[in-house]
């Protein structure tokens, strides 16, 4: 799965107000468990803002709390409101926010911001709900991490919140390698290593929970390092500043430590892409939730400390989209559906009174982006077709993380799929290949 949405802030406008005083553990228990939905290796928590619910995704690679989308939240009220400018990811201009100060953010009863900063985008196009397939509201980064050592359970989807670095807590994660990193500008970093065509490479990595793809690497900025030959072009992602392009390729390995990843797939944005990042000296890349998710993660920002203990997830092949079809949820539609009634003196009553069918709200989904010389291009599907059956099911069965695992799934696998293009409904055919 590409990345879906990478975000990295930085201010443009000088801008003055309250600092951050940062969530308080007031429970009196020594952990605070948080579940979580995982969507295309990403963490998503709900979390009321003013007495607003809103759902947020957890992020490492961003330093503040960002709000994008709130559709039908108008009611969240904002404090403190002042106009700023933002840039990041992608090769557009600055795009026009604003920040607002001293705003109520709950996670739990027991873990409670009352002087929370959240930066407001007005910027409709900025919002990864279409990519995910679920309503997303906006990004949590630093603040969530920078207090209190934790665990993200991938596997049972849960975030276990410490109340401090104890040595009882020291012996719970004795089990886990522990890395140290550095903290710059409020992100996690990591040294590591890696290999292409048997040459290896040092590295400084992003800790990137928020980046749904395995490694991202920055080649203009490595010495003696060539994209390896089998790459292909590739729209990675959006930032705030536009869409994020680039190249993607299958490394022969990646490795931190006695942690070796077999022909994991990379990703290489273009200097375009990320000319508005202010990157941390020597950093070359980012280290995403495809890797990470292949293990538990223990954080401890205050003692400069990453864990990792693998879990069942970490020898499992790394996949791709081998369809080149980009497919966003695209809203709710109303969707007829004809009535199953096994009592014959029910349906005789059904018929004589007209209703046969029945009427439910649906999601939609429609093609985003096609890549150029892929499987879904070279049969004539295009960007803006609304799908209407995938492998002769109606889509609305599926959900996006269906679709997606479908589209990545094994080469030679047959796919079927029927669109309305205006007013034309059209069906193609095509079979998943591998680049590699």
């Amino acid at each position: 799965m590409r990345l879906l949405l990478l975000l990295i802030l930085y201010i443009t406008y000088s801008i003055s107000g309250f600092g951050q005083s940062g969530f308080q553990y007031t429970s009196k228990k020594n952990k605070i468990k948080i579940p979580f939905q995982l969507k295309n290796n990403l963490l998503f928590i709900p979390m009321h803002v003013n007495g607003v619910e809103l759902t947020f995704l957890l992020d490492t690679g961003v330093e503040e709390t960002i709000l994008f989308s709130l559709q039908d939240k108008e009611e969240v009220e904002f404090n403190q409101v002042e106009t700023i400018k933002l840039k990041g990811l992608g090769n557009a201009a600055p795009i026009e926010g604003l920040k607002s100060s001293r705003n109520k953010v709950v996670v739990t009863p027991d873990f409670i911001d009352y002087n929370h900063s959240i930066y407001v985008l007005l910027n409709e196009e900025v919002n990864i709900s279409a990519a995910v397939g679920i309503p997303v509201n906006g990004i949590m980064g630093y603040a969530f991490f920078k207090d209190f050592p934790m665990k993200i359970d991938y596997i049972n989807q849960v975030i276990t919140i410490h109340e401090k670095t104890t040595p009882k807590v020291n012996r719970k994660y004795k089990k886990y390698k522990k890395f140290p990193i550095t903290l710059e500008n409020s992100k996690p970093y990591l040294e590591t290593n890696f290999k292409v065509d048997t040459i290896p490479f040092h590295a400084k990595l992003l800790i990137d929970v928020g980046n749904s793809d395995a490694i991202w690497l920055f080649s203009n900025l490595m010495d003696s390092f060539k994209i390896p030959a089998n790459s292909f072009n590739d729209l990675l992602g959006h930032g705030f500043s536009g869409p994020i392009f680039g190249e993607r390729a299958k490394l022969e390995d990646f490795y931190f430590d006695d942690f070796k990843f077999n022909e994991p797939i990379i990703a290489f944005p273009d200097s375009l892409s990320i000319q508005n990042v202010k990157l941390v000296p020597n950093r070359v890349g980012s280290m995403g939730a495809e890797i990470l998710k292949r293990f538990n993660l223990f954080i401890d920002y205050k003692n400069a400390e990453f864990g990792f203990q693998k879990n069942r997830h970490f020898s499992n092949p790394f996949h791709y989209n081998m369809s080149g079809l980009e497919i966003h949820h695209s809203g709710l539609a109303w969707i007829s559906e004809k009535l199953k009634v096994n009592d014959p003196n029910l349906l005789k009553t059904v018929a004589s009174m007209g209703f046969y069918y029945k009427f439910e709200l649906k999601p939609v989904f429609v093609i985003s982006n096609v890549r150029e010389g892929s499987p879904a291009a070279e049969v004539g599907l295009k960007k803006d077709d609304v799908v209407l059956t995938l492998n002769k099911k109606e889509v609305h069965t599926y959900t996006l993380e269906n679709i997606n695992n479908l589209l990545k799934s094994e080469e030679g696998k047959h796919i079927s799929i029927e669109v309305q293009r205006e007013e034309k409904i059209l069906k193609f055919e095509f079979v998943l290949k591998s680049i590699f």
